[in-house]
C-alpha cells in the first residue's frame, strides 16, 4: 500500500523524491535478513514466528503516515521488509510441511490471495492521495506566483494543507486487515499449537522416495546441483527485480509521465489494473496445478 503514496510521502517528510525512492531498497534489505529466520526453526516455533511477522507488518503499515522524517520512513520500510521476509519463509515452510505433495496448489492459492490484495490496496489508497497537487483539486500550476491573486481556490488554507490526516485512513484500513489475520493466528497458536514432528512412517516414506529417485539422481549427476541452484537463483533475481521495480515505482512514474500528466489517483488505479493481470495469471496457474494434483 505504500508505493502509490511515495509522492505524498515526499511532502509529509519534506524531502526529495529520489530519497523516497530508497524505501524499497531498505525494504529489500529487511526481507533479505528476515528470510534467514529459517535458520532458527530448530529453536523457535514456526507458528509463533508467523504471528510476530504479521504483527510487525501490521504496526509498520499503520505508522507509515505518521513518519515526519526521511529516516523514519526508511526505518519503517526496513521493518516492514523484515516482517515480510519472515512471513514468506515461515508461511512457505509451514504450508509445505502440512500439505506435502499438495503444497504447490496451496502455495499458489496463497500467492493468488496476495494478488487480490495488490489489486485492492492501490484502489483504496487512490481515494486518499493527491500526489503533486498543492491541495485536493488544486495543481501546482494553479498556485504559481502569477496566478495566486487571480485564483481564489489557491488560498492560505490550500497552501498550508496537511495531507497526513488523509493518508492515515487507508493505512489504518490496511493495518486492520493485517490485524484480523494476526488475531486468527494467535487464536490458533493458543488453541491448537503447531509442532512439526517427523515420525517413523514419514521417515520410511521419504527413504522409499529417495530410493525411487536414485535413477533420476544418476541421470542428473552430469548437471551439478549447484549449477541448477545458481541458474534458478539468477532467474528469480531478475524476475523478482522486474516485478518489484514495477510495483514500487509504476505509480510514481505515471504521475511524472511528461505527455499524459496522470493524476495520483488515476496512476494508482492503473497500478491496480496491472496487478489484476498478474493475479489473473496466478489464478490460471492455480487451477492448472489443482487439476494436475488431483
Amino acid at each position: 500500500m505504500q508505493t502509490p503514496a511515495y509522492v505524498d510521502f515526499q511532502y509529509t517528510a519534506n524531502t526529495q523524491l529520489s530519497m523516497i525512492g530508497l524505501i524499497p531498497t531498505f525494504q529489500g534489505i529487511g526481507q533479505l535478513i528476515g528470510s534467514l529466520v529459517n535458520i532458527l526453526f530448530k529453536w523457535i516455533n514456526r507458528q509463533l514466528c508467523l504471528c510476530l511477522s504479521v504483527l510487525l507488518m501490521t504496526l509498520t503499515t499503520i505508522l507509515f503516515p505518521w513518519a515526519n522524517t526521511l529516516c523514519q520512513l526508511w526505518l519503517l520500510g526496513f521493518l516492514y521488509g523484515l516482517g515480510s521476509g519472515c512471513w514468506v519463509v515461515s508461511n512457505n515452510v509451514v504450508l509445505i510441511e502440512l500439505w506435502k505433495h499438495r503444497s504447490p496448489t496451496i502455495l499458489l492459492l496463497c500467492h493468488t490471495l496476495w494478488g487480490l490484495g495488490s489489486i485492492l490496496g492501490p484502489l483504496v489508497v487512490s481515494l486518499y492521495i493527491i500526489g503533486n497537487d498543492v491541495c485536493p483539486g488544486v495543481t501546482q500550476q494553479e498556485c504559481s506566483k502569477h496566478m495566486i491573486e487571480s485564483n481564489s481556490r489557491c488560498n492560505y488554507l490550500c497552501l498550508t494543507y496537511d495531507r497526513r490526516p488523509l493518508l492515515k485512513m487507508p493505512f489504518l484500513f490496511g493495518g486492520l486487515v493485517y490485524l484480523l489475520g494476526l488475531i486468527c493466528l494467535f487464536i490458533m497458536f493458543f488453541v491448537r499449537r503447531y509442532h512439526y514432528v517427523e515420525n517413523d512412517l514419514i521417515t520410511k516414506k521419504n527413504q522409499l522416495e529417495n530410493t525411487k529417485h536414485k535413477e533420476m539422481d544418476r541421470r542428473l549427476k552430469y548437471i551439478p546441483k549447484w549449477t541448477l541452484l545458481i541458474c534458478v537463483s539468477i532467474i528469480l533475481l531478475f524476475g523478482i527485480s522486474a516485478e518489484n521495480l514495477y510495483n514500487s515505482f509504476a505509480a510514481t512514474f505515471f504521475q511524472y509521465q511528461p505527455v499524459l500528466h496522470i493524476s495520483a489517483p488515476k496512476a494508482s488505479v492503473i497500478t491496480s489494473s496491472m496487478n489484476g493481470a498478474f493475479t489473473f495469471g496466478r489464478i490460471l496457474l492455480y487451477f492448472n496445478c489443482w487439476v494436475k494434483t488431483n
